[in-house]
């Protein structure tokens, strides 16, 4: 699994260790650019998330959120998925209670690939739960057939996100593509590394450049308010 944060207004370069935690517990980065922990269960790394928000100063929830990529795919198939860290097996409802009990817990905004891509009607269950309260990201399960990413665009209005992919480079092509075809979510990675770095700068300075014509989208980058998300501190 992996998990983003979703800051409003400025943001920060430095990791955030959670307080106590030992740093062997976060040994390495992976292609995105964020730290790689070691955790027991899932809900230990999102634990250790929200504390790391509070630990920055910013308020979850009101001030930053948490998107997840389950890409779900790489561990379940048929109907079936094994979480190999806590050594069970869930069949597809087992896996949407699960992410639905997050989504109560956790400050959480987007959620993709949360059922394998050939479990259709796992994910449109999942997505008939969720969908009018955060954002329901399809990669892995859209991106399988050029077919069913027409009917999901046309049928149920889905938009678009522009996205890095693994071996980036520090190109920032992507960046001046996202901001010109006004799609609103960016995913570039962690603020780490230099290929991840690269394309952040490049927004700031657009969004300089913009002056009072540009406008930061908030919740509304999400088609959706969830429970005060980017409402300001008070």
């Amino acid at each position: 699994m992996e998990s983003e944060v979703q800051l409003q207004g400025g943001v920060t370069g430095r990791a955030i260790v959670p307080a106590g935690a030992s740093a062997a517990a976060w040994p390495a980065r992976p292609t995105r650019g964020g730290w790689w922990p070691a955790f027991n269960t899932s809900e230990e790394a999102l634990d250790a998330l929200v504390e790391s928000v509070e630990h920055a100063g910013y308020v979850p929830e009101r001030q930053v959120a948490i998107a997840l990529d389950i890409a779900a795919s790489d561990f379940g198939q048929g109907g079936r998925c094994t979480l190999g860290l806590e050594r069970r097996e869930l069949d597809s409802d087992g896996l949407i209670e699960s992410l639905l009990r997050w989504c109560e817990r956790f400050p959480i905004v987007s959620i993709e690939d949360p059922l394998a891509e050939n479990d259709p009607a796992a994910c449109a269950r999942f997505t008939a739960a969720v969908g009018h309260r955060m954002q329901v990201v399809g990669d892995d399960f859209l991106v399988s057939g050029a077919a069913l990413f027409r009917q999901a665009a046309q049928a149920f209005g889905y938009a678009a996100i522009v996205s890095v992919r693994s071996g980036e480079t520090e190109d920032t092509t992507i960046v001046d593509l996202s901001i010109g075809w006004q799609e609103g979510p960016l995913k570039v990675g962690s603020l780490a590394r230099s290929e991840h770095m690269a394309k952040w700068n490049p927004v700031l300075r657009i969004e300089e450049a913009a002056g009072a014509a540009g406008r930061f989208a908030g919740a509304g980058m999400f088609g959706r308010r969830r429970r005060g998300i980017n409402a300001p501190p008070g």
